[in-house]
């Protein structure tokens, strides 16, 4: 038996835990993670950049050669957008927003493409990245990314619930509706989601 002082916000928040939960993680989420993942980027950009035209092979600067060319451009459009990106999210969350659906995509993408970022650092700075040290910038950011990735609603449940799922959701002609209506406390919900449910299933039998 769990006493009905045990449950958070009070009798009135029983059934409403996922959504207390989303609200929460949508200010922490939009900051914090995707931070970690702009700060890996810029970082791995900058020492990667510097690395590469001070490492010489064959008497060139390694940052001449065509295959590192590819990687800096990588890493340096990767930063950008990730950039872009964190300003968004936090204008957002400046304003007063919640945006739990926008910041949900802004980690999953951000960790993911801070990933990226450093994996192709790693490729350039190459035995350096390896040899921890005090001389190794990339070592902190590769060991705790994918802890990012994985803390405050791992990427592969992100991705498959709150991306496709609420994607889904508003593409669906009426999923968003029905659902509405399952949280309505309105006298006549039951009655509209009868009459949604009807049009769920001609619609689903009609692109069967």
């Amino acid at each position: 038996f769990i006493p009905m002082d045990f449950i958070i916000g009070g009798q009135k928040n029983i059934g409403r835990g996922w959504q207390m939960l989303v609200s929460c993680l949508g200010a922490g989420r939009g900051i914090s993670l995707p931070a970690m993942g702009v700060a890996s980027a810029q970082s791995a950009f900058k020492s990667t950049a510097e690395y590469s035209f001070v490492r010489e092979q064959f008497g060139v600067p390694i940052g001449r050669f065509e295959g590192i060319q590819d990687k800096l451009a990588d890493i340096a459009g990767k930063t950008f957008v990730l950039e872009a990106m964190r300003v968004l999210t936090t204008e957002g969350l400046g304003l007063g927003l919640k945006p739990s659906v926008v910041t949900a995509i802004a980690k999953y993408h951000m960790t993911e493409l801070g990933r990226d970022v450093l994996n192709s650092a790693m490729d350039v700075q190459a035995g350096k990245a390896i040899q921890r040290g005090p001389q190794n910038t990339l070592a902190n950011g590769y060991s705790a990314l994918p802890i990012a990735i994985t803390v405050e609603g791992a990427n592969i449940l992100t991705r498959s619930l709150m991306i496709f799922g609420q994607g889904a959701m508003r593409c669906h002609p009426y999923l968003k509706e029905m659902v509405d209506l399952i949280h309505s406390d309105n006298s006549s919900a039951d009655g509209e989601f009868n009459k949604v449910l009807s049009k769920t299933v001609k619609f689903s039998v009609a692109n069967a």
